[in-house]
């Protein structure tokens, strides 16, 4: 919202997404097949969304919590929110081994409940690396291994924050409440 002269600027919205337009949209988004404009579009949808009785669906909400966390995490706002493209391509490699060894962790951390210290060595041998690997990819990519894991395409989500455990789990290892 961007207020001139003691008037606020309402984004022009010919209509609000679905739910499930808002998720396809932030699934491409977040796997970097989306374009700046497609992101700028979503931003003017939660704006639009912010002023109805029902508000921003759960999607749009995901969206923006997830942007910040990036911002947060030391990205820029133009790339956490994908209006200005990162890098171009795929992760490379090393990042891509980070990424998985990371939902390794997770998975085991936040869906089985293990301690980090047993999902690291469990993470290790599930990729044929070091505890010491672990924890590095755990720490540099967890934030990534969530959203990822969050927006399966293929299936319904491995973690959910609807179940408390997941959130209960998810707030001990990132010191912070999901909404």
């Amino acid at each position: 919202m961007v207020k001139h002269d003691n008037e606020y600027h309402f984004p022009p919205v010919e209509r609000l997404l679905t739910d499930l337009e808002a998720f396809r949209l932030v699934g491409e988004l977040r796997s970097d097949r989306g374009t700046p404009d497609q992101a700028r579009a979503l931003m003017a949808q939660f704006v639009a969304a912010a002023y109805t009785n029902d508000g921003p669906s759960r999607e749009l909400i995901t969206f923006v919590r997830d942007a910040l966390a990036e911002y947060l995490d030391g990205k820029s706002l133009e790339a956490a929110f994908r209006v200005k493209r990162g890098r171009r391509g795929r992760p490379t490699a090393d990042a891509r081994a980070g990424i998985d060894l990371a939902k390794v962790m997770l998975r085991h951390c936040v869906v089985r409940g293990s301690t980090v210290e047993a999902a690291a060595l469990e993470g290790a041998a599930a990729c044929h690396s070091s505890p010491t690997n672990a924890w590095a990819a755990f720490r540099d990519h967890k934030t990534k291994a969530l959203q990822e894991m969050r927006m399966r395409t293929d299936g319904p989500p491995e973690v959910n924050e609807a179940f408390p455990e997941h959130r209960d789990r998810i707030i001990r290892l990132f010191g912070v409440a999901i909404a």
